[in-house]
């Protein structure tokens, strides 16, 4: 297989950057089925690195094409580190993100050592922390937070997106978590986590955002409160009304 590609790329045929159906190319598609010597053999011959292909992801971000709770086999890892190791930007790549939904905290960190930002954002996603306390677990946002990231993200474009994910995903372990990283200031715009967690009818969320301190009065991003989203939720719960 490599010496037909060798072949094409001596004759300068334009296998390299060629779209085919889906708008993948030739590394992208190598890079997702964990071809390693075919990924390097492009690479070598100057296939671009970072050029967007399938729903805009790069080569390196189709490099992990695997779901949790599996794991990311041994070639899909060496592949991603090849292409880490020729300039692959991280970022552009969107990679940390199917990292954290792995939950692989040995990715994660191999990542943001080679120039991954703990605080990125995917498009259509919220930032990496929010990103995780909605879709993770305890330990692995708890390895976020450990490493930099913060809950009052510019990029969310939202307050406090971390939390109103754990909320609404009724994460009851990692809210406290949250709420123990979180400053004054932080705290103070935790209205929308309560709101989100009432109109989702997670009553049990509520209650550990009531004990962690959060004023059940407290606006929502549009000034909503919470008595007003459990009342307005597809799922009434008469104990989230009463309570």
């Amino acid at each position: 297989m490599t010496d037909c590609l060798s072949h094409l790329c001596l004759l300068h045929i334009s296998a390299l950057d060629r779209d085919v159906a889906g708008n993948s190319h030739p590394l992208h598609l190598a890079a997702r089925e964990g071809h390693l010597d075919v990924v390097k053999l492009l690479l070598d011959s100057g296939a671009e690195k970072d050029r967007p292909g399938f729903n805009d992801l790069t080569p390196l971000g189709l490099s992990l094409n695997v779901a949790y709770p599996a794991r990311a086999a041994p070639n899909q890892l060496e592949t991603m580190k090849l292409l880490v190791e020729y300039g692959a930007d991280i970022n552009k790549s969107y990679l940390l993100f199917d990292a954290v939904s792995l939950r692989d905290q040995s990715i994660i960190k191999y990542l943001l050592d080679h120039g991954g930002s703990i605080n990125s954002r995917n498009p259509g996603d919220y930032s990496l922390l929010g990103h995780a306390a909605g879709s993770t677990d305890y330990k692995t946002v708890e390895f976020l937070l450990q490493n930099g990231a913060v809950l009052e993200n510019p990029v969310d474009g939202c307050p406090n997106p971390a939390l109103s994910s754990a909320a609404e995903k009724e994460k009851l372990d990692t809210q406290p978590l949250l709420f123990a990283h979180a400053d004054d200031n932080t705290r103070s715009k935790y209205g929308e986590a309560i709101v989100v967690a009432a109109g989702a009818g997670h009553l049990e969320a509520v209650k550990v955002l009531l004990a962690s301190g959060v004023d059940l009065e407290s606006p929502g991003e549009m000034g909503q409160r919470a008595l007003h989203a459990a009342c307005a939720s597809t799922v009434p719960l008469p104990e989230m009304v009463a309570y």
